[in-house]
């Protein structure tokens, strides 16, 4: 044999890996429109003198389908986007570009806030969440002696 010729059974095993590769991601991809995909929002964050604003998207959900909370410094935004029924047997899907799942988004706020005094509401899929700057200096402060 000639050095830089393939055999044929070397043909054959290159095509043998090729099936299984491919049988491999049609597996996973079939996996994957059965199972729920990480759903990952959009989100926006304003800054303005007395507010800081998150703007997430979360079209489809509720706000029983969200929780938020604020925690030293950060504001943890979770939920489920749920699929809007089961596909019935006799059916299967031909294109999926709709995502669902669980989700987290943390948002680290660097500038000190009110907690006690944040909103947050949904509408039309977007979830604003409104969160009151503190304007008064902390830290060190000088106090006069009487």
């Amino acid at each position: 044999m000639k050095p830089n010729t393939i055999s044929i059974i070397d043909l054959k095993q290159m095509k043998n890996e090729i099936d299984s590769i491919l049988d491999s991601i049609i597996r996973n991809k079939e996996q994957l429109m059965n199972s729920d995909a990480i759903f990952s929002p959009n989100l926006d964050i304003i800054e303005s003198e007395n507010n800081i604003k998150i703007h997430i998207e979360l079209p489809g959900l509720k706000k029983d389908d969200v929780d938020i909370h604020y925690y030293k410094g950060y504001i943890e935004v979770k939920g489920r986007k749920s699929r809007d029924g089961d596909i019935p047997c006799d059916m299967k899907f031909l294109r999926i570009e709709r995502t669902f799942g669980d989700f987290v988004e943390i948002v680290e706020i660097s500038k000190a806030i009110n907690a006690k005094s944040a909103r947050a509401f949904l509408e039309n899929g977007i979830l604003t969440i409104i969160l009151p700057k503190i304007t008064e200096k902390r830290g060190k402060i000088k106090i006069d002696i009487e």
